[in-house]
């Protein structure tokens, strides 16, 4: 969580009996506040506590935990001096209207960790194993192979390899799939961050992989931008964990690069509003590039290095296909990019000039590591988001303006508590 953990407000019996619920969900507490004078310079536990003055001065952006009676009166008087952050936490979770059944996929300490969270909520029936041999059981429950399992059940993915078991389970047919891990963050986030939760879970219903598309808009909506135009590099389909597709429902029209014909036509037929250009983006300009289609299209990619990963080459054929850089394909007016190219992110990222692109204010690429948020940060873009593989920024002179909405403030900090949840 930024600042490295919350404040808590209100040094009292019920800031103590929130420290034990906090050290279990891995989050750090920096210090309590509290406004008796009498207080400062103590200790509740083993943390100091400050004065108002103190924390507006050291801890300004730093997430506030109120732990006082007087909610409203402390809410106010934090939010007269700047201080915005303030989480509610007397909504308890509930994700689930009833007990679903259910299957766990993975035999992993995680899947164990989500079968112990969950096993209240969700009739769990067992595990799914991804071994050819493999024991009757496992932690107490029965194990299946996919060949056994009933396909109206619900299943968690909690193995390492997401996509992996993603598109395993979709070529057997199963479709009520989900990612374990973001479900397991939900469920840690909901009492903390309720707002947040409610309208990227409960309140709308978006096209992306992870919510990617709700917490876009959710930015636009707080820059007053009403149709932001897009970039969609690496579209693939139309609707499908697709970025870009609520805003194309509420009006908004942009620019799709897909390399793939039958993909493109697909693309015409759903989004005729849009501009379907048939090539991919690359860092140099060339009409004739190799692409690499794979029998499963989201794979497929320009990247050599991911081609040669593939074990088998009847996996993959391959394609001449047109590509441009970034600079030279992409309209200089944009709002949003969304950029997904299979281990070419990076690449291209590293050959854009932003200093082009004046109206770009939110970019989202399925990179996340270190060196591509710090590049991204050079480039004054600052990370907002972390969702699976992809990672969302902000252009930095906006992002006081973004964390100025109630809202977006929330979804900023629920996902930085990613960081305090033990998964493994």
């Amino acid at each position: 969580m930024a600042r490295d953990g919350v404040i808590c407000y209100g040094a009292s019996r019920k800031g103590l009996e929130i420290i034990d619920s906090l050290k279990r969900k891995q989050i750090k507490i920096i210090a309590f506040c509290d406004s008796d004078e009498n207080k400062w310079g103590t200790r509740i536990d083993s943390y100091d506590i400050i004065s108002p003055k103190q924390l507006e001065e050291q801890y300004k952006t730093s997430p506030i935990i109120v732990t006082s009676m007087y909610m409203e009166e402390i809410s106010a008087f934090l939010y007269s001096k700047g201080m915005y952050t303030i989480i509610n936490i007397e909504k308890p979770f509930f994700f689930f209207e009833q007990k679903y059944d259910a299957y766990i996929y993975g035999t992993t300490d995680f899947s164990i960790q989500f079968y112990s969270k969950f096993r209240n909520k969700l009739n769990i029936i067992g595990f799914i194993t991804e071994k050819e041999e493999y024991d009757d059981q496992f932690y107490g429950m029965p194990c299946f192979s996919i060949r056994e399992l009933e396909k109206d059940k619900m299943i968690f993915i909690t193995s390492d390899d997401y996509k992996s078991a993603q598109l395993n389970l979709s070529a057997h047919g199963f479709k009520n799939v989900f990612f374990a891990r973001y479900i397991y963050f939900i469920s840690e986030a909901y009492n903390l961050f309720p707002e947040a939760m409610d309208a990227i879970i409960f309140n709308e219903s978006g096209y992306s992989n992870e919510s990617e598309d709700l917490i876009i808009a959710a930015i636009f909506r707080a820059l007053h931008i009403e149709h932001p135009k897009y970039a969609d590099i690496g579209a693939n389909h139309p609707s499908r964990n697709n970025n870009t597709y609520l805003f194309y429902k509420n009006g908004c029209t942009g620019q799709l690069f897909e390399p793939l014909p039958q993909l493109c036509e697909l693309l015409r037929d759903a989004r005729p509003n849009d501009n379907i250009m048939q090539m991919g983006i690359g860092v140099k300009n060339q009409s004739d590039a190799i692409f690499y289609q794979h029998n499963c299209d989201v794979y497929s990619t320009f990247s050599e290095y991911r081609k040669n990963s593939w074990k088998d080459e009847s996996d993959y054929t391959e394609l001449h296909v047109p590509i441009q850089t970034f600079n030279d394909a992409v309209d200089k007016d944009v709002n949003f990019v969304s950029l997904d190219i299979e281990y070419m992110d990076f690449k291209v990222i590293k050959t854009i000039d932003f200093d082009l692109f004046d109206n770009l204010a939110v970019f989202c690429s399925e990179t996340s590591n270190y060196e591509t948020i710090e590049y991204m940060r050079q480039k004054n873009f600052v990370l907002y988001t972390r969702t699976g593989d992809n990672a969302t920024y902000i252009k930095e002179n906006l992002f006081d303006q973004v964390m100025k909405d109630k809202l977006c403030r929330e979804i900023y900090y629920s996902y930085q508590l990613l960081n305090f949840i033990q998964l493994q």
